[in-house]
């Protein structure tokens, strides 16, 4: 990643207004969905002395899981669909400190496996102990109250299969793992491509405890058609329950159509904006392959006709699917040049949604100065970030790369816009992650051996304005920089630290935090409340979001978590 003293002068970005149209209620605040699953759960309401509680709709259980766990009967409660009488949704009730409660708290290792003679974590069920406070991200770890788990001294180290020699081997050698041959279905952990699981039968999991790295159908989320189709039908049917005039906080794609089978709808929005840019991605490629903008229907027209953007399969004449995009005129730039982020989100259960976020992660730069002239409309480095695109550039230097940290970032952005504003840019971008996970709650098959690790990738207007370009299955694992190896393996030994808690029975959700990543939803907003006494980023206090906060406790974090797994 670059040092800030190689980029370009920053001072070409200049100073916007205060922001004060962006920074309403409605807009950084997280809205429950009614009659979903997604929903976190309401705590018990009197009133007149009735008592009552409402519980989650559970999801019709679907044909074809790899998991043999039962589902429940679905349930509807009609308190949930009640509308607000403002304009704007409500927040989301802020979870407790604690997940566990007398209805839905895991029951902890004590109270299923009886006394141990090892040593517990303090437990707050001491009626006159004070709870500790949570502690702000910065400084020191603080080690978090709640149930207790029992701290495992024998080591029995796990056994995973991979085909990949990138990082993932580093990581998983580094956690002292072994490795078993392809052929030996013994594994405990398998990293494998999302087409193994697809294609996997019932028989292929021999025990509980095994995962692997996808869901059987992770293409509703990250399909680009799919993707853009499920967010539109979860904005219908808040609009439907809401109104049409609230913000749902699902309005952070561009006008977005598939084609070739929306051709006509988009050739009407086209004729009503005659001097915008269009993009056109091919819904399932990665890496930038086959991208390029256009500013006339002419264009379209001979991307038709050119095989070059067929399939094999589809040469008898029919086009390959590619959705088309308004492209943004107004990207932020630092230094001159164009960037997005890739962001790093666990997701360990969709029933009930379990969401976790990396701190760390990086923007991806181009190489060359932004321009919407026409004459580089055509010009790949300068609209496109993918790394594998700007890595061909002829002046592309390999020991510097194009990738700038996260919290260098969000350090930057503190000196070019208001604190306000770039903490409601970062929470923005929280509910950008859960709104796009909640849109395929409902249709993603849950399967109790798999876990994904989703690389997103969002770029900010400069208004601060977050925009989801793509959600990546598998995000490029392969490192560029001594700094960029450093970041990825971290990433997947606390991934793997997670989903070992998990399949150890360990309730990873009850820590809050495993190295690097924060716990940030679990059938509710659960994200970490900071301590305003506490200065972070230069005295910078900041709210919810922890995405490019400190992260120099990662490793006293992750032994401590991993003092638990035997």
């Amino acid at each position: 990643m670059q040092d800030p003293k190689t980029l370009p002068e920053e001072k070409s970005i200049s100073r916007v207004d205060s922001g004060k149209n962006r920074l309403g209620a409605a807009s950084n605040v997280l809205a429950p969905i009614p009659s979903s699953p997604s929903l976190s759960r309401k705590p018990e309401t009197k009133e007149a002395g009735n008592t009552t509680q409402s519980s989650p709709i559970n999801p019709r259980a679907r044909k074809g899981s790899l998991s043999k766990a039962a589902t429940t009967s679905p349930r509807r409660d009609s308190s949930r669909l009640s509308q607000p009488s403002s304009k704007s949704l409500p927040s989301l009730p802020r979870r407790s400190s604690s997940i566990a409660s007398s209805s839905s708290s895991p029951t902890s290792l004590r109270s299923r496996r009886g006394s141990t003679k090892s040593a517990t974590l303090p437990s707050n069920n001491n009626p006159n102990k004070q709870p500790r406070k949570r502690r702000a991200t910065a400084g020191t770890f603080s080690k978090p109250s709640g149930p207790s788990l029992a701290v495992n001294k024998v080591n029995t180290p796990l056994r995973f299969r991979t085909g990949y020699t990138n990082t993932v081997m580093t990581a998983m050698l580094g956690l002292g793992w072994q490795r078993v041959p392809a052929e030996d279905e013994s594994w405990d952990i398998y990293w494998c491509d999302a087409v193994w699981v697809r294609e996997a039968p019932p028989s292929a999991f021999s025990r509980n405890t095994q995962r692997v790295c996808h869901y059987p159908n992770h293409y509703e989320l990250t399909r680009k058609d799919c993707g853009v189709n499920n967010m539109k039908r979860l904005k219908r049917r808040l609009q439907k329950e809401f109104g049409k005039s609230v913000d749902t906080g699902c309005d952070f794609y561009p006008p977005t159509f598939t084609l070739p089978s929306e051709y006509h709808m988009f050739v009407e929005v086209f004729k009503r904006n005659k001097d915008s840019v269009w993009i056109m991605k091919p819904v399932a490629r990665a890496q930038g392959k086959g991208i390029f903008l256009f500013t006339k229907l002419s264009e379209i027209i001979n991307w038709k006709k050119d095989t070059r953007f067929l399939d094999d399969k589809d040469k008898e004449g029919r086009a390959e699917m590619y959705i088309v995009q308004k492209y943004i005129p107004n990207p932020l730039l630092v230094g001159g040049k164009k960037f997005d982020l890739r962001i790093y989100v666990l997701v360990t259960s969709y029933k009930p949604l379990t969401v976790w976020l990396y701190r760390q992660g990086f923007g991806r730069f181009s190489g060359h100065n932004f321009s919407m002239d026409k004459k580089d409309i055509a010009n790949a480095f300068i609209h496109l970030t993918n790394v594998a695109i700007q890595k061909t550039a002829a002046d592309y230097d390999k020991s510097k790369g194009c990738k700038w940290a996260i919290s260098r970032l969000r350090s930057y952005l503190y000196t070019q816009y208001t604190r306000e504003e770039v903490e409601k840019c970062f929470l923005d971008m929280n509910t950008v992650i859960i709104r796009s996970l909640q849109s395929v709650e409902t249709i993603m098959i849950q399967d109790q051996h798999c876990f994904e690790v989703y690389g997103y990738d969002i770029l900010l207007d400069d208004t601060l304005k977050p925009y989801l370009i793509e959600v990546n299955a598998s995000p490029s694992l392969t490192a560029d920089t001594q700094e960029d190896k450093i970041l990825k393996v971290g990433m997947l030994q606390d991934t793997l630290t997670i989903v070992e808690l998990d399949m150890r029975k360990k309730n990873p959700t009850d820590l809050k935090r495993v190295g690097g990543y924060d716990l940030m939803w679990h059938d509710g907003d659960v994200s970490p409340t900071f301590n305003e006494n506490e200065p972070i980023l230069g005295g910078v206090h900041l709210p919810t979001s922890t995405l490019g906060t400190y992260m120099g406790d990662r490793e006293e974090s992750l032994k401590y978590a991993r003092q638990f797994l035997p």
